[in-house]
């Protein structure tokens, strides 16, 4: 039997442009899978096929999958294999992960 899960992820976007900040996402998306295992499979096979490089305004950008937080149990999900469900910028690395973590 399917199941959904909420995986989390940060993404890096850089650009070899000296003008453009380096920051980061944190993004929440849905997952549907018969287990924990294969959720967080799914959910690294996303990130890592979605997320790479491209233009952004005429600017190189790469966009870079950093690492995967956490997978877990969906609380209300919707009938889709994969869904973004939400995202958010960050420019300090190190204060998210003191955010995150302390």
């Amino acid at each position: 039997m399917k199941s959904y899960y909420y995986a989390e992820g940060i993404i890096k976007i850089s650009s070899p442009d000296p003008s453009f900040v380096t920051h980061y996402e944190w993004l929440l998306i849905q997952v549907e899978a018969d287990n924990p295992d294969m959720a967080e499979k799914k959910a690294l096979q996303y990130f890592n096929t979605n997320y790479n490089e491209g233009y952004q305004g005429g600017v190189w950008i790469d966009q870079h999958f950093e690492k995967l937080v956490e997978v877990k149990s969906a609380i209300e999900p919707e009938e889709k294999e994969v869904m973004e469900i939400y995202s958010l910028s960050f420019w300090d690395l190190e204060a998210y992960k003191k955010w995150k973590y302390d």
